[in-house]
């Protein structure tokens, strides 16, 4: 955060996604008082395009990398947030109970029959079996 900078005005976005990590381990390192200190090193596949957009991330602000489950691999087009975005416009107005909510219908269930759920590194795979024993 640069002096003089509305933090209203500070934004969190996702940058990349979907990155693949190669290695994670801690670092020895001293800080500026020269006391040792150790630090999470963190080493990612990129590409050059993405090396930058990280880069740029890193020095102009802070990055925080969080990891997903590895069957969920599709894009997250989110809009941002700010800090005004996570507190209410009037900090002491009561929030409404969760039961004033309108909460959508559960879905039908629906039986599928027996499945056969498999995990291969981070594929899954389902295998469905209609009534009668066929697949």
């Amino acid at each position: 955060v640069m002096p003089g900078t509305d933090r209203a005005q500070i934004t969190t976005r996702i940058i990349l996604q979907n990155v693949r990590a190669l290695a994670a381990d801690q670092q020895h390192q001293q800080d500026v008082e020269g006391e040792p200190k150790y630090v999470t090193v963190v080493t990612l596949l990129l590409t050059p395009e993405e090396a930058e957009v990280l880069t740029l991330a890193a020095t102009e602000g802070r990055i925080q990398l969080a990891l997903r489950n590895t069957l969920d691999s599709g894009e997250s087009n989110t809009p941002g947030r700010r800090i005004a975005s996570l507190i209410a416009a009037q900090p002491d107005a009561p929030r409404p109970p969760s039961a004033a909510r309108p909460r959508p219908a559960p879905a039908p269930r629906v039986d599928p029959g027996p499945v056969i759920e498999s995990y291969e590194g981070g594929r899954r795979t389902l295998l469905r079996f209609e009534s009668g024993g066929r697949n």
